[in-house]
């Protein structure tokens, strides 16, 4: 049996092939849709990265986002230091997403990282179970 959380989401190309975006009515950040190309891109530019490996079908990844990633201090730390915001959406078990869980010995989501500005810098992998103060703290190591 499956669960329904409010606030789904909403899944929407953009044009010529780019990468498509990730938004939720209730949720102010912009999430792009995850690529190795495009972290890779982002690595590059010094641009920090959160990247959330979720699915639809993820009832403790939606007890995350809605308790969590959706929590005013979390969402104001991550603009306040400019950080990139990806999902990974697992929902259909796409076999991208399942070789980077895989590069980080993982099989099950949720699953989270967060890499800083320096591209050499190892990413930090977070718990399945998050905490403001555990996402908040990971976001400290980046400034």
């Amino acid at each position: 049996a499956a669960s329904v959380i409010p606030g789904s989401q909403v899944v929407s190309r953009g044009s010529q092939g780019r990468p498509a975006t990730v938004a939720d009515s209730q949720d102010e950040l912009v999430w792009e849709s995850f690529t190795p190309a495009q972290l890779a891109a982002h690595r590059r530019a010094g641009r920090a990265v959160f990247l959330d490996f979720t699915a639809d079908w993820c009832v403790a990844c939606k007890v995350n986002e809605r308790l969590v990633l959706r929590s005013q201090a979390v969402q104001a730390r991550l603009r306040e230091l400019g950080v990139v915001t990806m999902k990974a959406d697992w929902t259909s078990y796409d076999p991208v997403i399942t070789q980077a869980l895989a590069e980080f010995g993982r099989h099950s989501i949720p699953f989270y990282v967060v890499y800083g500005r320096d591209p050499n810098s190892p990413p930090i992998p977070l718990s399945e179970v998050l905490s403001t103060g555990r996402v908040l703290s990971a976001l400290d190591k980046i400034r």
